[in-house]
């Protein structure tokens, strides 16, 4: 069993690095829930606000300028930006809160990056058509929302289980090798 590990970088069992870590560029969340029948007020709110809506659909996402939205429930989304947002929806129409110090994230990519997850998370992280989603599921206790896109995953979870999802994915991640960025 191999012991605690934080180096910057491990090597897989091919010499090579399947992964690669850092934090991800959407640093600013929040999340938004509105009640169905102001719905169609918060999104017009939202989108002038952050260019996004609340998604309608299971998994979908919203992509706007540097902003997305992601499908969380039914009314329900959490907005992640690369700049500050400070959205502003009076209480009787939605409820809306700053996750920026609530929830960590980080980016995985790679070309092993998704058998690495998978060793944790029962649901599937691939899709037919390739699109972008979002997925919420728990890994060992830690409750995840993770954005699936294109050039990997972007992962948001409570920042009081970040050293124990930082172990977890280090020891995943071994046999296929990584790099923190």
């Amino acid at each position: 069993m191999v012991k605690r590990l934080f180096p910057q970088q491990i090597k897989g069992i091919d010499e090579h690095y399947g992964i690669r870590i850092r934090e991800a560029p959407h640093i600013y969340k929040w999340e938004v829930h509105a009640f169905p029948d102001t719905l169609t007020k918060v999104n017009n709110m939202l989108n002038k606000q952050t260019s996004v809506t609340i998604p309608e659909n299971p998994a979908d996402i919203i992509n706007g300028t540097r902003t997305r939205a992601l499908w969380l429930a039914p009314c329900k989304a959490l907005i992640t930006s690369s700049k500050p947002l400070n959205i502003s929806i009076p209480p009787a129409l939605a409820l809306s809160c700053d996750q920026s110090d609530g929830r960590k994230g980080i980016r995985i990519t790679g070309g092993c990056a998704q058998y690495v997850l998978q060793k944790g998370v029962s649901v599937p992280l691939d899709r037919d058509d390739g699109a972008d989603f979002v997925v919420q599921t728990a890994l060992h206790g830690i409750s995840l929302i993770i954005d699936a896109h294109k050039s990997g995953f972007d992962i948001y979870f409570y920042r009081s289980f970040a050293v124990s999802f930082q172990e977890w994915l280090l020891q995943s991640s071994l046999e296929y090798g990584y790099m923190r960025e």
